[in-house]
């Protein structure tokens, strides 16, 4: 049984006819609803034939802002009855039709094996479509580290700015720049950094600048060949990132990012995840 829902696990050869229906039969129904793209594994990970969830970024034109839009989806969605929305089966939720977490609406959807969970992922324009497929689509141990290498690019490259064409507003005393990448956007911020425990931690932080064109990420990563597999493109990382701050702040977001969670524990997925944590280990121990 899978995540918040308590639902079945689903297989490749029936996850797009799932989507399919699930698109007529409820999101072509809300008003505002332009289209959908499968993002996750179903894409980034070919040789996996079942899924413990479907997770689809839909997309809506409106005035409303994401918090009143997902208010919405979730009326329109708990007018279908019992039989197309489903009660969760879930020990912690069990009976609720709706979970409403971050940018996702999840809900439980029938499906030839009984039900399947659905994370309707919301996004409110064409870019952020794109934004948020081409990072979902990444496996979990590229997010984390691609994570870490737009937040050290200020620090590793003098002329990021011009490249990128932006023009940062000045700092005020103690600040440094630092990007940060998300599911939902690319930031440039202003930060504050405080020794804790003989470890460097953010003290205070403010937006600069933000976008969601993916062509900002590739642009800053155009140094690495990300197309690569994880462990060629760690390799890269530890020839090219030498400073020792930078190194200590890759690894640091990774293991914050890729973490084992409980039902992943014993699992394929659970092994790759503590394996990929061991090896980014290695190269902060591998200093310069």
């Amino acid at each position: 049984m899978s995540g918040v829902t308590g639902s079945n696990r689903i297989t490749r050869d029936d996850f797009m006819g799932v989507v399919r229906e699930y698109e007529q039969n409820i999101l072509s129904k809300i008003e505002g609803y332009k289209g959908l793209k499968v993002s996750g594994s179903f894409n980034s990970d070919m040789s996996k034939n079942s899924f413990g969830d479907i997770d689809l970024i839909v997309h809506f034109e409106t005035d409303m802002d994401k918090k009143d839009l997902k208010k919405f989806i979730i009326k329109q969605m708990l007018k279908h009855s019992e039989d197309l929305v489903l009660p969760f089966q879930s020990e912690k939720y069990k009976g609720r039709r709706y979970y409403n977490s971050g940018e996702i609406v999840t809900i439980s959807y029938p499906q030839p094996q009984g039900s399947v969970q659905i994370d309707n992922i919301v996004a409110l324009s064409d870019h952020e479509v794109e934004f948020k497929k081409h990072f979902l689509d990444l496996t979990a141990e590229k997010q984390g580290l691609l994570l870490g290498l737009v937040k050290i690019a200020s620090q590793q490259e003098e002329s990021i700015f011009t490249r990128l064409n932006i023009e940062p507003q000045e700092l005020e005393d103690g600040e440094e720049y630092e990007f940060n990448l998300s599911s939902v956007e690319l930031q440039l911020r202003a930060i504050k950094m405080k020794e804790v425990n003989g470890k460097l931690k953010t003290a205070s932080k403010r937006v600069l600048w933000r976008s969601n064109d993916w062509s900002y990420v590739e642009t800053i990563l155009d140094c690495y060949d990300v197309a690569q597999p994880f462990e060629k493109l760690l390799s890269q990382v530890d020839k090219q990132v030498l400073d020792n701050r930078s190194r200590g702040r890759i690894v640091g977001l990774f293991c914050s990012m890729v973490s084992v969670k409980s039902g992943e524990v014993g699992t394929p997925k659970g092994a790759r995840k503590e394996e990929t944590r061991k090896k980014i280990q290695e190269l902060l121990d591998n200093q310069h």
